[in-house]
């Protein structure tokens, strides 16, 4: 069941960002939140849990420009089509999405190019220097974005 997160889930949340983005990426601890205004602007932001007989086995946080933050699924859960579902959840009101994945992490670029994201741009990141390439989908569009290598959908 995919359900709004509430505020008793937070501390689920964290966990699982944490040991998801330590885990496969030693650079994402950087993005943590470093102060309580970063944490605050992470509560603005919507969270969708992934529920299943009363276990959280992954999440989705997405902002008011409809820009996804994250998507984490713990590792027990993944190849489950959890992610999958999060990412249907939320496209269902909306015309546009977009986010931002680190070059480095060809899995999230691979998966997120097979749901329909398309390349808009590569920038480094401020914080790591690590390249991220942000990638947008949209409600009936199928081109207009470049591909990041010959082959890339």
């Amino acid at each position: 069941m995919i359900r709004k997160a509430i505020p008793k889930d937070y501390k689920v949340l964290e966990t699982l960002y944490q040991m998801v983005s330590c885990s496969t990426r030693h650079f994402m601890t950087l993005l943590l939140p470093q102060n309580t205004a970063q944490a605050q602007n992470l509560v603005a932001t919507q969270h969708y849990v992934f529920e299943d007989k009363h276990k959280i086995k992954g999440f989705i946080s997405i902002d008011e420009s409809n820009q996804i933050g994250t998507m984490f699924v713990h590792p027990s859960y993944q190849k489950q089509n959890i992610g999958s579902k999060l990412l249907q959840y939320i496209r269902r009101n909306r015309a546009y999405i977009s986010l931002k994945v680190f070059a480095q992490n060809t899995f999230a670029l691979l998966f997120y190019q097979k749901k329909g994201f398309k390349i808009i741009a590569e920038t480094p990141n401020p914080q790591t220097g690590e390249t991220e390439v942000l990638m947008a989908w949209s409600k009936g569009c199928l081109t207009g974005h470049h591909k990041r290598h010959s082959g890339d959908s």
